[in-house]
């Protein structure tokens, strides 16, 4: 999908835009690539400063942030933005050689605007450019500006030597940013991206509306859980759909109905597959990879068993996340994969503005005995904890520290309390989002507030 931004939409910001500017390259590359995106000028030159490593005996990056910028490098070529690049190294704990490297290329520009943005970098890294920087120059005013990019507001904070910050607002609509292009500047690789792992049929969509009703309810989702378990085999007979002291609900049978019959079970479940399968096989990639050594023949009621076991939340938070694409809130929403370390796969990705949005889904429940002998419906919170951990490692991986991770689940109260737990008490409190069972019915407009407000729309 093809990115938006340095264009009519970011007009605020043409009064700030330079010939040549200087980033200071840290670990995380996206706030330089906003950076590069809505201050250089076309045909402007990007300066990247960027580490060589530490001294001895000091932990380090193998090669300071130097493949950090060639990364941002990377992806910078490939906007419409005809942009040069600079690189100088620098030893990031040396103030003399950051000073002295910046004032060398300084030295040789020789019109144009000028600007130094020090987001990135290590401290020392953003203290000696400012004070080079403002040595360089006598007079700044209305002409060369230092600058400062806050990640929560999100907002630009611009210096013309003044002391005097002016604030300028970064909305999501000034810079879209893809997928794949968060992946690059953060994994340097892209991942297979497929937009569309869930085909839109009709018997989706009613099967999806069904179990959202039946997993919003604590007995319903267990009992239902339970049959699945016990029943959903190739030999059922789908009048025989009913829960001991319940009937199905009558909405999910009648849709089943219509698709397999008591003696022609097997033969239908391929043209029943049919309703869920993409050109990318989705179904049949995720079976494979943890039963490889499934039968032809057996596959295609496997496959069916499983959606119905749990990759219907996953498909049903895509097709919320869908819809908000839709209607602009989103800019952009996939499955993805990675296919080089670290390896891994995100149930559901969006971005919107220049944040990427990491949405994992998770089905485990079980019921429990209490001493007094009552059943309790319950959801094992240590596995969702661990999900969600994971979640926010690959969000990170995949979006840098701007990202944002959510979790739908199964758990009926507590959504709040599960993602206090694993919430970074520096990061906006919508960093980290729970949805459960109470958030199934109102999805959308949940996952709309949620995303919405992260980034300011």
């Amino acid at each position: 999908m093809a990115e938006t931004g340095n264009g009519a939409a970011a007009g605020h910001f043409e009064q700030y835009r330079v010939h040549h500017l200087f980033l200071l390259v840290g670990g995380n590359p996206l706030p330089n690539y906003v950076a590069a995106r809505l201050l250089c000028r076309d045909g402007g030159t990007i300066h990247l400063l960027h580490s060589v490593g530490s001294g001895p005996g000091a932990p380090a990056l193998p090669r300071g942030t130097e493949a950090v910028a060639e990364r941002l490098q990377q992806a910078l070529k490939k906007t419409d933005l005809n942009l040069q690049f600079s690189f100088i190294p620098v030893d990031e704990n040396d103030g003399r050689s950051i000073s002295a490297a910046l004032s060398k290329d300084l030295g040789e520009i020789s019109d144009g605007r000028i600007g130094l943005n020090f987001t990135g970098g290590t401290k020392a890294m953003s203290a000696y450019a400012f004070m080079t920087f403002k040595d360089h120059f006598n007079d700044m005013q209305n002409n060369h500006w230092v600058s400062y990019m806050d990640a929560e507001t999100p907002a630009f904070y611009f210096d013309y030597g003044t002391g005097r910050t002016q604030q300028v607002d970064i909305s999501k609509d000034d810079l879209q940013i893809d997928i794949k292009t968060h992946t690059l500047l953060h994994l340097g690789a892209e991942p297979i991206v497929d937009p569309e792992p869930w085909p839109p049929t009709d018997l989706r969509k009613q099967l999806l509306d069904a179990l959202v009703e039946i997993h919003s309810s604590e007995r319903s989702s267990w009992r239902f859980k339970s049959w699945l378990a016990a029943n959903f085999n190739a030999t059922l007979d789908i009048r025989d759909l009913v829960w001991e002291g319940d009937a199905c609900p009558a909405d999910l049978k009648n849709i089943l109905s219509d698709y397999l019959t008591n003696n022609t079970l097997r033969d239908k479940a391929t043209n029943f597959l049919a309703a869920f399968e993409s050109p990318s096989n989705r179904l049949q990639q995720e079976w494979k990879k943890y039963n490889p050594k499934t039968k032809d023949a057996d596959l295609p009621w496997e496959l069916i068993k499983m959606w119905f076991g749990s990759l219907w939340l996953e498909d049903y938070a895509f097709s919320q996340v869908r819809e908000l694409q839709k209607e602009g809130l989103v800019f952009e929403v996939g499955n993805i994969h990675t296919q080089s370390l670290p390896r891994f796969e995100a149930d559901v990705v969006a971005t919107a503005g220049h944040r990427l949005f990491l949405i994992s889904c998770g089905t485990s429940a079980v019921y429990i005995k209490e001493k007094s002998g009552t059943d309790v419906f319950s959801v094992p919170q240590k596995d969702l904890k661990l999900k969600l951990f994971e979640a926010k490692i690959r969000a990170k991986q995949l979006g840098g520290s701007e990202a944002s991770v959510g979790l739908v689940c199964l758990l009926p109260r507590g959504a709040d309390s599960l993602a206090e737990e694993v919430k970074d008490p520096w990061r906006s409190p919508m960093e980290t989002k729970v949805f459960g069972m109470p958030s199934l019915r109102r999805l959308k407009g949940e996952l709309s507030k949620w995303i919405g407000q992260t980034v300011g729309d």
